[in-house]
């Protein structure tokens, strides 16, 4: 699949049609923009936003027909014919072309897909910040301005974080230096890009060979920042590559001694499953020969039951028996009670008949 470097940079470019200076070209929002606008707002107290939209026009904008050069912008003068429909228009495009200043950073999610000839590939996927939505009775160019201001806050942010990391990691402080003035450079070289101002001949009649000259010596200052860039990257991949060959050494050397630690972590692990294993297999003996032991007493106690069950079964035949002579008994009591009554009777009888003769008797 072809790269078109082209439609890459054209991506966030858009036109968009003014009153006065008729239809403008927005560039892209590069890293010397950024710096340039987070000077304003930090050099403004008040902020106002219509003043920052035109001074952004200032940053990114180009009238059509001169196009091809690609460093010129509009000044300060052409921006202050910009009206306030102008500047709203040019901010709500500049949000909807540069969606990707309302991504939240912290939500972002890597998707692994296939392409047509079947190979993986990864995308992201973004999600919106909801802070960073245009609010209510919002006008166009606040929401720029605030956008604009916590992106740049939060890319500084993200900058100092990655430094610091950096500074923890398994770079030098010389290294981390080279970084620091790769940066400086490239702002001070974008800054000056932003403010070059094509040649403009003087009124007055001179030689243009001077003017030539001026030119080609702001633009040889210019190739020596370049240079100076372009020298300090290389010193910074040459010390970058041995701090990483370093690195790698120790990391060698780190794996080998983990994989010494695994490897006596496997040998005491056998070992203490070997000796799990025949603590448990002892364990297991016991348990079984209790278990014998356990069937044995409850076998006895189902005979001793078996054995009980018979004698309480025996018990009624015994208690009927009982109760019958116990009746046979009470019947033979009771006759002999009334034939000791009988006999006490007639005895009382045979008294009082003798007790009756002798006192007649005695009459």
């Amino acid at each position: 699949m072809a790269f078109d470097l082209d439609k890459l940079i054209k991506a966030h470019q858009f036109r968009f049609e003014t009153e006065a200076l008729g239809e403008l070209l927005c560039n892209n929002f590069s890293r010397p923009v950024m710096s340039e606008a987070s000077n304003w707002i930090s050099g403004n107290e008040n902020k106002d936003s219509v003043e920052f939209a035109r001074y952004f026009t200032t940053l990114l904008c180009q009238p059509v027909d001169i196009e091809k050069d690609k460093d010129c912008r509009i000044n300060e003068e052409q921006a202050e014919l910009l009206t306030q429909s102008d500047l709203e228009h040019f901010a709500k495009q500049f949000i909807e072309k540069n969606s990707y200043l309302l991504d939240d950073k912290d939500k972002q999610e890597t998707i692994q897909n296939k392409d047509d000839e079947g190979k993986d590939v990864a995308s992201l996927r973004k999600h919106t910040a909801d802070e960073l939505l245009k609010k209510s009775g919002e006008s166009e160019t606040e929401h720029l301005l605030r956008v604009v201001d916590l992106y740049i806050a939060q890319s500084n942010k993200r900058t100092k974080e990655l430094l610091d990391s950096a500074r923890k990691g398994i770079f030098s402080s010389s290294t981390l230096g080279l970084l620091e003035e790769n940066k400086r450079i490239s702002n001070s070289l974008g800054s000056s890009l932003i403010h070059h101002k094509p040649i403009i001949l003087p009124e007055l009649p001179e030689n243009p060979v001077f003017e030539t000259n001026r030119q080609l010596a702001s633009f040889g200052k210019d190739l020596n920042a370049v240079a100076a860039l372009i020298k300090n990257m290389n010193d910074l991949g040459v010390q970058m590559a041995m701090e990483s060959a370093a690195a790698t050494a120790r990391t060698k050397l780190w794996n080998n001694i983990m994989f010494g630690l695994g490897l006596i972590t496997l040998v005491v692990t056998a070992i203490f499953s070997y000796l799990s294993y025949a603590s448990s297999n002892d364990s297991s003996s016991h348990v079984e020969s209790l278990l014998v032991e356990q069937n044995t007493l409850l076998e006895m106690q189902e005979e001793n039951q078996i054995e009980l069950i018979k004698a309480i079964s025996s018990i009624p035949p015994v208690l009927e028996r009982f109760v019958v002579q116990s009746q046979d008994q009470e019947k033979i009591l009771h006759g002999i009670s009334v034939q000791l009554n009988n006999i006490t009777s007639q005895s009382s009888s045979q008294s009082s008949a003798a007790r009756t003769r002798k006192s007649g008797a005695s009459d």
